[in-house]
């Protein structure tokens, strides 16, 4: 039973014992997302009187242990919301209670928390007593955010309150994002070099989620991450029961120490004895990594740059982690090579870019569609979209980016999966034993 009939059958009996044990039975937890069905939202509407989803939230009930006191009667509906808050805040507690041991965070704080990939983010405040006791609730819930730290459109509707917290949030040098049971933690002053996690990230991060949860219980998956980044997805990959073996690999020194920092507080094995993780800090070279990979996840810069740079990565900052398109094609060379028979790519691109990758596809390879291919529009703000202004015009006549009434660039971030055409890796699954079934 899935976790949204255990909410359907809790609500209807009025009996929360097995929902209790279904949510901490949740290897990869994305508790909230059960608020977004139809069918939840029809039975909770009367019960809480509206449908206001961030107002369920935001409830007193939901998150206050306080206002549960004897005597006290609460309906079906307010015992679900405060049992799925007892479950983040639980999951949050001991994930928080690690990044303080190894990261010097401030005593007040928020965690940006996403459900559903990016449908739905709520922003966790946090505080730690002098003894050291965590305390959690909600500041504010927001649907569909087109970036991790826009937060400043909230600000109109917020009390003085939320507007403070909100403001020491994308003024913090801390970034906490939680999202699938992964806490990552960058700090925004020491590691300025490292972009993320964003909305990538938890777009790719949900549907990396997704995979794992529907792979055989016996699955052995080796893996592999090129340009880990924050670590978040190096950290999903570490905590999966299916993959035995995970490798990543990053050009720059500070993601690798940063990936090995998040890894740690998600609770990663790193024992040098017993390597089930290798993280490199080095550029990806597909010679120097054995064998073949089940999978192999990446969200590499995806921006085209004009003919006349050919495509080099000469940007600087945000732009050097978005711009050129090198590094996608020297994975996309690699997988004829090191991808198991039934092996996937799971690959970040850009409306801007999809023309170019198709372009790169190898002849035995297809693309499958994520979010039926129409991907989430987000805002492009790329200094070298500006400083070449023909091939701004280029991109916008094909209709591969677009811009707003305010002139602002936009375009669709799609993630994809990559993997052999289906005759293709008929032929050639026999006798390997690290191929995954899809």
């Amino acid at each position: 039973m899935g976790l949204l009939d255990n909410v359907e059958n809790a609500l209807e009996r009025g009996d929360f014992t097995e929902l209790g044990r279904a949510l901490q039975r949740q290897q990869m937890p994305d508790t909230f997302r059960v608020l977004l069905s139809p069918r939840v939202i029809d039975i909770l509407t009367p019960q809480l009187g509206s449908k206001d989803i961030v107002n369920w939230i935001m409830r007193p009930r939901t998150w206050d242990i306080g206002s549960y006191k004897p005597g006290a009667n609460f309906t079906n509906g307010e015992t679900l919301l405060h049992l799925l808050w007892q479950d983040l805040s639980s999951r949050l507690n001991r994930k928080m209670d690690v990044a303080f041991q190894k990261v010097g965070l401030p005593a007040t704080g928020v965690v940006l928390c996403f459900f559903e990939g990016a449908e739905l983010s709520i922003i966790v405040g946090y505080k730690r007593s002098l003894h050291g006791v965590l305390s959690f609730r909600p500041v504010t819930a927001v649907f569909r955010p087109y970036g991790v730290f826009e937060l400043h459109h909230l600000l109109a509707s917020c009390s003085q309150e939320q507007r403070h917290l909100i403001k020491s949030a994308a003024l913090s040098v801390h970034k906490l994002v939680f999202q699938r049971g992964v806490l990552t933690h960058v700090d925004r002053q020491a590691e300025d070099d490292i972009c993320g996690p964003t909305i990538d990230t938890v777009l790719l991060g949900e549907e990396l989620a997704v995979w794992l949860e529907n792979q055989p219980a016996d699955s052995r998956l080796i893996a592999l991450e090129v340009g880990p980044g924050s670590g978040f997805l190096s950290s999903l990959l570490a905590g999966a029961e299916c993959v035995e073996r995970l490798y990543a690999v990053d050009l720059n020194p500070s993601a690798v120490k940063c990936t090995l920092k998040n890894l740690y507080i998600n609770g990663a094995s790193l024992k040098a004895l017993t390597p089930k993780i290798s993280v490199r800090a080095e550029s990806f070279d597909a010679a120097e990594f054995p064998g073949r990979f089940d999978l192999i996840v990446s969200n590499p810069p995806y921006l085209p740059l004009s003919p006349d740079r050919d495509n080099q990565t000469d940007s600087e900052g945000y732009g050097l982690a978005v711009g050129g398109l090198r590094l996608c094609q020297d994975i996309i060379n690699a997988l004829e090579e090191k991808l198991s028979p039934r092996g996937r790519l799971l690959l970040m691109t850009s409306s801007a870019s999809i023309t170019e990758i198709r372009r790169l596809l190898p002849a035995d390879f297809r693309i499958i569609p994520v979010m039926d291919g129409a991907g989430i529009r987000v805002p492009l703000d790329v200094d070298s979209m500006w400083e070449d202004s023909e091939w701004r015009k280029h991109l916008l006549l094909e209709k591969r980016i677009e811009v707003d009434e305010n002139g602002d660039l936009w375009h669709y971030i799609q993630p994809m999966w990559i993997d052999r055409k289906p005759e293709i890796a008929n032929c050639g699954s026999a006798g390997d034993g690290n191929s995954p079934a899809i």
